[in-house]
């Protein structure tokens, strides 16, 4: 009783280019084992993957059947769909024979012997070689479709719906409505990402992906550009992303932003002006998250710290020097951003968080307990009389003096926790400018604080 087992592979630009589908191989492999005699054939099928990964899911399951298992044959349509990476495929034959498993190949004849292996070495080079001019065909390809302002590929924006025959997006109108009622919630009831995503899963309204909104969803809508009309395309280079899955972490790709020059610009439907995207923009930005993971922040002014050197946001950094001692620190996104080269990091140094806040929280202090201010309200204070309905201006504030008051303003401010003084800092403030020699509060009401 003979067994083999049949490997088919199958990338989408392959199919596309080639016809290379997965129904042509199987149906070959296994006219193959019949006439090999074989009574029992296992398949084992990776769909949508490049050759040039060496551990594929399935691949790696038909290698572990025949260590398992004694098998006759390894049955494949072509060298190709075995790899198409010289060394890879040389790997995988030493697998196979390994086991006592001989290699068959549909469309080519081989035998494991020093002519063989040459063979089959000059047939993966030139594989290789169609692999990269295939890749630069494409890639010319979507630049030339992307210069004619058409779309290369269906950008998946919830609100609109992807025309395959035109490669331009249109309205969704039920779909626009709920962007609109976002931006509304956001903007006029002052609602934030995390509770518009409650909102509208009491709706039983679902996402983009036919799931539950969550706050970063919502926040993917928001800060949406393309939603003011223009769409930018070609904005990163993505290349070999998708088959991060697939490989070792020290082998993964990362997505990296292009220069602002390579953008494409591309017309679509507008769904919201961009007054009003720029102003949820500005809300969103300075709604960052205080809270972690269930425990509260221990840096003041987060949301609120640019550097003064490259323009970038600085944010919050514990650094431990034993379980007891943590030192707390503010530095520029910029200069720990591995996307870029090291030589165009920024190059800004680290400030010490605690003398950061002290010296902010020092200036803006004075601001919420300015004594002709509070002087001010306290004469004007009235209660309400529920009998009569109406205000009466009469019955004033007894038996506590402007400074008592002052005095247990300060404790209560004293007793916040770090979460609502930093949102009394982000409703007074609308950046700080971090230089090494200068700060510069930016205020959103200039004659409350001193910008200096």
């Amino acid at each position: 009783m003979k067994k083999a087992i049949i490997y088919l592979r199958v990338s989408t630009d392959e199919q596309v280019e080639k016809g290379f589908s997965l129904q042509a191989q199987r149906q070959e492999c296994m006219e193959k084992a019949k006439e090999l005699n074989c009574d029992e054939v296992k398949e084992f099928c990776d769909e949508g993957v490049s050759g040039s990964i060496l551990e594929r899911p399935m691949l790696l399951d038909a290698l572990e059947s025949i260590k398992k298992n004694p098998i006759d044959y390894f049955i494949c349509y072509d060298p190709s769909r075995l790899s198409r990476n010289v060394s890879h495929q040389l790997i995988l034959i030493d697998n196979i024979k390994k086991y006592k498993t001989k290699l068959i190949f549909v469309r080519s004849s081989f035998e494991d012997t020093a002519e063989g292996r040459f063979q089959i070495t000059i047939m993966a080079a030139v594989d290789e070689y169609e692999r990269a001019r295939l890749k630069i065909r494409t890639e010319l390809g979507k630049r030339a479709k992307a210069c004619q302002k058409l779309l290369t590929h269906n950008p998946n924006i919830y609100g609109y719906i992807f025309d395959k025959e035109t490669d331009r997006l249109k309205v969704n109108e039920e779909q626009a409505k709920v962007v609109e009622m976002m931006y509304e919630w956001l903007l006029k009831e002052n609602i934030g990402p995390a509770k518009i995503a409650d909102r509208l899963n009491e709706m039983k309204i679902l996402s983009m992906r036919g799931k539950q909104w969550s706050r970063v969803s919502t926040c993917r809508v928001l800060k949406n550009y393309s939603y003011t009309g223009t769409l930018y395309i070609r904005r990163y280079d993505a290349r070999d992303y998708k088959l991060n899955k697939f490989k070792k972490k020290e082998e993964k790709v990362r997505v990296i932003e292009k220069p602002r020059d390579q953008w494409i610009g591309i017309e679509i439907p507008k769904i919201i002006d961009k007054s009003t995207w720029e102003k949820a923009k500005l809300i969103i930005d300075k709604s960052k998250r205080i809270y972690k993971g269930g425990k509260e922040t221990v840096f003041l002014l987060s949301g609120l710290l640019k550097c003064g050197r490259c323009g970038g946001t600085l944010s919050g950094k514990t650094v431990s020097k034993s379980k007891i001692v943590k030192n707390r620190y503010y530095c520029c996104t910029n200069k720990y951003n591995y996307n870029v080269a090291a030589a165009e990091r920024c190059k800004s140094i680290l400030f010490n968080a605690e003398e950061l806040e002290d010296l902010i929280w020092n200036k803006v202090f004075p601001t919420l307990l300015n004594k002709a201010k509070i002087e001010k309200l306290y004469h004007s204070q009235c209660f309400i009389n529920e009998e009569k309905g109406k205000a009466d201006c009469s019955k004033r504030i007894e038996g506590l003096a402007v400074s008592e008051l002052m005095k247990l303003l300060e404790n209560h401010i004293d007793q916040m926790t770090v979460m609502k003084k930093n949102k009394i800092l982000n409703n007074l403030i609308k950046e700080i400018i971090i230089e090494e020699n200068r700060i510069t509060i930016k205020a959103l009401f200039p004659k409350c604080i001193n910008s200096e």
